[in-house]
């Protein structure tokens, strides 16, 4: 025997020592992975991973991650949008229903209920209520969104006008079965959706809170554009009272499955303590076509009645990011 080979305390043949070598060996490497995988698992400080699918810098521990990521989640989304005119677009969705909901015609708003899925922090809900007397219940997968819009619009809440709950646009049904004139899922929820399943999914949820002949109404990216302006890396900046926030954006498109990930870096600084924390989130987009969302909502029975550029009304075209579909409930 070689001096490079073991010895053994039993005779082996060399063909069944050299096997033993290789087990022993691959056993080794075994419980090194699986020690290895088990501490990833406990949250070392550098496993840079949260729960909601976001992640943060290697100095941050994921302890500290997910305390600050949900402390600052549904903050920082309102001061992004702050600068969205949601009265206008609350005008043109009222004026949208009114259009095209045929049971409007002669009914009071306050006879007319919405849902309203991925409501985030609830402001469109509220102000559909607030300036226009529709009741809406609106659902969101965030509690902390739903907590915030609780929060913020306690006076609506608590005299029923406007209800929000914990839900994903997926697979929400409504505790009651109780059914709607409209529902509607804004702010391109809908291309959250990025597999042809998740459509049908919550166009499933659409259809089966929906009364006959209700409207469904969203609004999505649109394909002709995305593939003609294609989108490109954006700097953001915004602040309010409490928090300023940095947002960088980065898209890698993707056109064999019709999805661009916005891949998103945000720094955020409460005005307050000074304090700072920063996350990076990857936000998959599914981009649609009128063909295939035609296809896909005829699944669910429900007919697309109109697509329109959002808040305009204009035919879309190579130019137009964002579209309404308005779709209807035929069986």
């Amino acid at each position: 025997m070689s001096s490079s080979t073991p010895s053994f305390p039993i005779k082996l043949s060399p063909q069944k020592q050299k096997l033993l070598i290789v087990l022993t060996t691959l056993t080794l490497s075994a419980l090194f992975l699986l020690l290895l995988f088990k501490d990833s698992n406990n949250g070392g400080a550098n496993s840079g991973s949260l729960s909601t699918g976001g992640s943060v810098s290697s100095d941050t521990t994921l302890n500290q991650a997910g305390a600050n990521y949900n402390k600052y989640y549904s903050k920082y989304y309102d001061v992004l949008y702050k600068d969205k005119d949601y009265n206008k677009e609350v005008r043109y969705l009222h004026d949208t229903i009114q259009k095209y909901l045929g049971d409007a015609k002669g009914r009071q708003t306050k006879d007319l209920n919405v849902l309203e899925l991925g409501c985030g922090t609830g402001k469109h809900a509220y102000l559909l209520n607030k300036n226009h007397g529709y009741p809406v219940h609106g659902v969101d997968m965030s509690p902390e969104m739903v907590k915030h819009a609780q929060d913020k619009y306690a006076g609506s809440v608590e005299s029923g006008a406007v209800t929000y709950g914990v839900g994903d646009a997926r697979s929400y049904r409504d505790p009651s079965s109780r059914k709607y004139e409209v529902v509607l899922s804004l702010f391109h929820v809908v291309s959250y959706q990025i597999t042809n399943q998740h459509l049908l999914d919550e166009f499933r949820t659409a259809k089966e809170h929906l009364k006959p002949n209700g409207v469904f109404i969203f609004d999505v990216w649109y394909g002709p554009t995305v593939l003609t302006d294609r989108p490109t890396k954006r700097v953001k900046k915004m602040e309010n009272d409490e928090v300023s926030v940095v947002r960088h954006a980065s898209p890698d498109l993707h056109p064999n499955i019709n999805a661009v990930d916005v891949n998103y870096h945000i720094e955020v600084t409460d005005k307050k303590t000074g304090e700072k924390a920063e996350f990076d989130e990857k936000h998959p987009m599914r981009y649609l076509f009128k063909p295939e969302l035609e296809f896909l909502l005829q699944q669910m029975g429900i007919e697309l009645i109109t697509m329109e550029e959002w808040v305009t009304g204009k035919e879309p075209g190579f130019d137009t990011w964002g579209v309404t579909a308005v779709g209807a409930l035929r069986k």
